[in-house]
């Protein structure tokens, strides 16, 4: 960057932002996030859900740090963790559940 406050922690954080999210090599790089999926209706991307799932929940533009913690931390991360543990599961179809049924 040509122009970078002296700061540490900034510097950190923008290195964070590199190393995890922008970067070819990094575990979220823009393939993953910057991406047209067809996981929601109303967007094109995920990332505009998530921020459509943000505007919903919040009822002000500029929530105190109090609302928007609890928001971010209650609601919003247990909805992701509900749709990642929701990935693992597989699903039984129900011949087959018949099947095991009928073989007992």
């Amino acid at each position: 960057m040509s122009v970078v406050p002296d700061d540490s922690m900034l510097k950190k954080f923008c290195d964070y932002i590199c190393d995890n999210y922008i970067d070819e090599t990094s575990k979220f790089n823009p393939k993953m996030w910057a991406s047209s999926s067809i996981s929601s209706e109303r967007t094109t991307n995920s990332c505009e859900s998530f921020h459509l799932k943000c505007n919903i929940k919040f009822n002000k533009a500029h929530p105190n740090i109090f609302l928007f913690s609890l928001v971010l931390n209650f609601k919003i991360q247990t909805d992701t963790y509900i749709i990642i543990r929701g990935l693992d599961d597989t699903k039984i179809s129900k011949n087959k559940i018949y099947e095991k049924k009928k073989y007992i």
